[in-house]
């Protein structure tokens, strides 16, 4: 397998960190808010969207005690969902990093996956579209 270069795969990994904060915001819209409600003496998120009758939509979140969770509530303003920053990337990563990607296809039918919450509910892709897309994370491991 031919040798990825630092720059690229350091590109690579904010790529990642981008589109797993975009994924976040998606699920995670600015329009709501973060509140921390004590259940039998632990404290876990939920998320509350308002809607047109007045009334918020509360949906659970996951334990204030996660540190990765927390760091996501922490920076819910922060995230910006820049697609053309990511999309500069992907174009960069595969015309001058020589990785891989799917097919248009294969890419519309992951992207339909994503939007429905497969991944983050913990959903794997697996055969040839996920071999594709390993080359960034496999082609130089850490020493």
């Amino acid at each position: 397998m031919r040798d990825i270069d630092l720059v690229f795969r350091t590109m690579f990994a904010e790529l990642v960190q981008q589109t797993l904060d975009a994924q976040w915001q998606s699920d995670f819209p600015l329009e709501g808010r973060f509140v921390m409600v004590p259940v039998k003496g632990k404290n876990y998120f939920y998320f509350d969207i308002p809607t047109p009758e007045g009334k918020d939509k509360r949906s659970y979140v996951g334990p204030a005690a996660d540190p990765e969770i927390e760091a996501r509530v922490r920076r819910h303003r922060e995230i910006k969902g820049n697609i053309r920053e990511r999309r500069r990337l992907v174009s960069t990563l595969l015309r001058s990093g020589g990785m891989q990607g799917p097919d248009r296809f294969a890419g519309d039918v992951t992207k339909a996956l994503a939007d429905a919450g497969f991944f983050r509910l913990r959903g794997v892709l697996v055969g040839s579209v996920a071999y594709g897309c390993y080359s960034g994370v496999i082609a130089n491991p850490s020493p």
